[in-house]
C-alpha cells in the first residue's frame, strides 16, 4: 500500500527517533553528537521508508535548537561555571599575595635583626675599647648605659 502524505509521514518519523534518541543524552551531548543522531535517524527512516519504494540518502542535522528556557539554563550554568572558575582564580591570587607580603615581612625583619646585631657588636666593641682604659668609676657608666639601653629596647619591643 501507499502512503497518502510521504513528507509528513517522514517528518513523523524523524521527530520520533529524535524524540527517542535525544532525550537518553544529556543537553552537552546532544550538541557533540549531532552525526551519532543523524545516524540514527537515517537507519531507523531507511528501515520503514524503504517498504513504501522510497530510498532515503544521509541524514544532516545542522543545528540542535533548545527552548528559551534551556538555552537560559545552560547560559546560568556556564556563567556560573566561569564564576566559580574565576572565583578560585582571585583566591590563588590573594594566596600568593599573603605569602609574598609574609616573605617580605620575614626579609624585613632578618635585616632590622643584622642591623641591630652590627649596631650591638661596634658597641661592644667600644665598651671593650673603654674598659681597658677606664678606671672603676668611667666602667660602671658604660654598664649602666648598657642596661638603661637594653631596656629601652625591651620597652620598644613590648609596645
Amino acid at each position: 500500500y501507499t502512503l497518502s502524505n510521504p513528507r509528513s509521514q517522514m517528518e513523523t518519523y524523524v521527530f520520533n527517533v529524535v524524540r527517542s534518541t535525544v532525550p537518553n543524552m544529556k543537553l552537552d551531548e546532544a550538541f557533540l553528537s549531532k552525526s551519532k543522531i543523524a545516524d540514527e535517524v537515517s537507519s531507523r527512516l531507511k528501515d520503514v521508508m524503504e517498504r513504501y519504494g522510497f530510498e532515503i540518502l544521509p541524514v544532516l542535522i545542522t543545528d540542535i535548537k533548545p527552548t528559551a528556557s534551556v538555552r537560559q539554563s545552560m547560559n546560568e550554568m556556564n556563567a556560573s561555571k566561569r564564576l566559580k572558575l574565576a572565583m578560585s582564580e582571585l583566591a590563588e591570587a590573594e594566596r600568593f599575595r599573603i605569602i609574598k607580603e609574609a616573605e617580605a615581612h620575614a626579609e624585613t625583619l632578618y635585616l632590622h635583626g643584622v642591623g641591630i646585631a652590627g649596631q650591638r657588636r661596634a658597641m661592644v666593641q667600644e665598651w671593650k675599647d673603654t674598659f681597658k682604659e677606664a678606671d672603676e668609676e668611667e666602667r660602671r657608666n658604660v654598664m649602666n648605659t648598657l642596661l638603661l639601653t637594653q631596656y629601652d629596647e625591651v620597652i620598644v619591643a613590648i609596645s
